[in-house]
């Protein structure tokens, strides 16, 4: 479970995002997706350095939000092989756990070869498999 600044920071977070007028609801977080990429890449060709660490992670946390509404799942903190990261989860029937790091799924398609629906796509693969391991429950 989140600890309460952990808490307090992803909620900092979603009232930012919700304050800039980003939605939890398809196909709206989609296309604010797609126009917030597009900016920050007109503006990373004439700031190289920009960080954009802030915005994924404001994203992320979007887009989290988004899929725990869409299927159920609640907010943790996990360490796998890869690192610590906030996550959504839930555990499936067979004990094993479907899960998901939306700051770090943000975070990829803010790179240079990112096209246009990707995250469209990997949310809506997410959903259906996420759901049909779930159903069983």
């Amino acid at each position: 479970q989140l600890d309460a600044e952990t808490n307090a920071w992803k909620d900092s977070l979603l009232r930012t995002a919700r304050e800039a007028g980003f939605t939890l609801a398809a196909p709206q977080i989609y296309e604010d997706f797609e126009t917030t990429v597009a900016q920050y890449k007109e503006s990373a060709a004439q700031q190289p350095d920009l960080d954009v660490t802030d915005l994924q992670q404001m994203f992320g946390v979007v887009v989290g939000g988004f899929l725990r509404q869409e299927i159920g799942m609640e907010w943790a903190v996990i360490t796998d092989e890869y690192g610590t990261d906030l996550a959504i989860i839930s555990e499936a029937q067979d004990g094993s756990y479907v899960y998901s790091c939306p700051i770090v799924v943000v975070g990829k398609r803010f790179s240079p070869d990112y096209e246009k629906g990707q995250l469209e796509g990997f949310c809506n693969q997410f959903i259906a498999t996420s759901k049909a391991r779930l159903a069983a429950r």
